[in-house]
């Protein structure tokens, strides 16, 4: 053995004097490379097949025989070297291991070309149904909605075919899953809807805990918040009997997402679900509590408390390589710095993440956000046509809640500009529903009716529809129902002629407004206040000049025209 391993390195020592190989760089061991690729070939063709195969075997026996404690790190070479020897059974093992690795890692693209190794040798239908389903998660985390949902559908026949309930409720919730996060809530209720039809002859199983769960999602968003319970209920009960800790952190989840009505406790459930996943290293489940909560501060008005969410959640979806989460979370955070006047880091955001939507932008959230840019920096007409039609194509894919999120800012940009009969058209659409409280509360399209039915002077309209809009706020309303109630309040008193209650109203509006960090919304109520001390009959009014001048200077300062 000693004499042949000096002859090796005899040989090795002339090989590499001659230029054909060279020693590997930073190595601990002594290991020796090519020094052209197109001589590793040349020499890999001069072998028999018999022998490359004894070659391939003879390796990969000797690095499981010298590193029996590194057989996970080392597992896609021994993968190669057994596939290449044709021991296809112990090669497919092998990369299957290599891909489940890469995934936990969120190094997707290496996952999903090991499944896709694996998947060329695997002969048994549960190992080819496995294989299937962790390459459509690695192909979903990457974006490729299209191939993930051919892959997910494979798995579930294969499923299908073995009757195995447990596999089957896995990949249909990760098809959900999948198809919830490109934006199809109706295509996600659809699959739930097929779920519960195949797996009714199967007994109950802890895999059906993330189905309830991704259920009673779509079904909140698609406007039916009773149903969501019901579903919600199901997945609690079933984690309960199971002991399922990642099942009870994406309850938690859940509970704050449903629970409208009480906001501490609905940031409580979130903060609780952010911190166990994090401890328990579900970067997934942290995101996703992240981006609840800060969709949950946004409807309270804390917008610099939202941003910091979405940032966390930005840099968890891009340490798992999820592609579709970082968009979403850099747009929540555009939107943000959009609505917070800072236009100029908004439209750098833009820039840098554009590229992330090259795949495609299901929920219309990046064009959502350069519209509303635009709009700011004075481009009205043409962002507010781009919305209007932005807000069309949401309603015809069915995705409810992101339909209500557009409408709400649609309708918010015609009462800025007084679109009146237009504003009037698309609110007529969505009162009834939006009392659901999907997004941004139950009151703000009976306030902003109230608003556009002051202006049309139908008072007695308006009347009804902001003390309706009172009652569903509640006694205590989120700062954006408050600012919404009190600008309401001052069109109803201008309306009627009551001009220092109207002034009054614009002020409170405005301070509201200041509160959340919005300035441009308080420079447009300052300059109604202003307008309406003049009407009140004091035309020369020194505190509506000062109102107007600070308002002009507020415009100055933001870097956009005065509208």
């Amino acid at each position: 053995m000693a004499e042949s391993t000096h002859d090796l390195d005899g040989h090795l020592t002339q090989l590499a004097r001659r230029g054909l190989l060279q020693p590997a760089p930073d190595s601990a061991d002594l290991e020796y490379l090519f020094r052209h690729a197109l001589i590793q070939d040349a020499a890999y063709a001069g072998l028999l097949r018999t022998d490359r195969r004894t070659l391939h075997h003879q390796v990969a026996q000797a690095l499981e025989a010298l590193y029996p404690e590194r057989r996970a790190d080392l597992a896609a070479q021994l993968a190669h070297h057994f596939a290449a020897a044709g021991q296809d059974a112990t090669a497919r093992g092998y990369y299957e291991q290599a891909a489940d690795r890469a995934l936990s890692s969120y190094s997707n693209e290496e996952a999903a070309a090991h499944y896709q190794a694996a998947l060329t040798l695997a002969r048994a239908p549960a190992d080819q149904a496995r294989l299937h389903a962790g390459r459509a998660e690695a192909l979903g985390r990457l974006g490729h909605v299209a191939e993930a949902t051919h892959a997910w559908q494979t798995a579930i026949a294969a499923y299908t075919a073995a009757a195995d309930g447990a596999g089957l409720a896995r990949t249909y919730t990760g098809l959900m899953r999948l198809t919830f996060k490109a934006g199809d809530t109706p295509g996600t209720l659809a699959y739930g809807a097929a779920a519960l039809a195949a797996l009714a002859p199967h007994p109950e199983s802890p895999a059906q805990i993330g189905l309830f769960q991704t259920l009673a999602h779509a079904t909140f968003l698609s406007g039916d918040p009773a149903g969501a319970h019901v579903y919600a209920e199901q997945a609690r009960l079933l984690a309960q009997r199971a002991g399922d800790a990642t099942a009870e952190i994406e309850i938690l989840i859940m509970l704050g997402t449903l629970a409208k009505g009480d906001r501490e406790q609905r940031l409580l459930f979130l903060a609780a679900a952010a911190q166990r996943a994090e401890a328990a290293g579900r970067l997934d489940k942290a995101s996703q509590a992240h981006q609840n909560t800060a969709f949950a501060l946004v409807e309270l008005g804390d917008l610099p408390g939202a941003r910091q969410h979405y940032a966390h959640m930005t840099r968890l979806a891009h340490q798992q390589g999820h592609v579709s989460d970082e968009l979403l979370a850099s747009t929540g955070d555009i939107l943000c710095a959009i609505w917070l006047g800072e236009y100029p880091r908004a439209a750098a955001r833009l820039a840098a993440v554009r590229q992330l939507a090259i795949r495609g932008d299901p929920l219309q959230a990046l064009a959502m956000s350069e519209t509303l840019l635009h709009y700011y920096q004075g481009a009205r007409a043409a962002a507010t046509a781009r919305l209007t039609g932005l807000v069309a194509q949401l309603q015809a894919a069915g995705n409810f809640q992101v339909w209500l999120i557009g409408v709400y800012m649609l309708t918010d940009l015609l009462l800025d500009q007084g679109a009146w009969v237009h504003a009037q058209t698309m609110l007529a659409g969505v009162r009834p529903v939006s009392t659901r409280g999907v997004a941004f509360g139950r009151a703000w399209a009976h306030y902003q009716s109230a608003e556009v039915a002051a202006a049309l002077s139908d008072r007695a309209a308006a009347a009804q529809f902001l003390a309706t809009a009172h009652t569903l706020a509640g006694p205590a309303p989120s700062r954006p129902d408050q600012a919404g109630l009190q600008r309401a309040t001052a069109r109803l008193a201008a309306a009627e002629g009551r001009w220092a209650a109207a002034a009054a109203a614009f002020a409170a509006a405005a301070a509201s407004y200041g509160a959340m960090g919005r300035p441009w919304e308080q420079a447009q109520l300052w300059r109604a206040e202003a307008a309406a001390r003049r009407a009140g009959g004091a035309p020369d009014d020194p505190a509506a000049a000062t109102l107007d001048a600070a308002a002009t200077a507020c415009f100055a300062a933001l870097g956009v025209p005065a509208p």
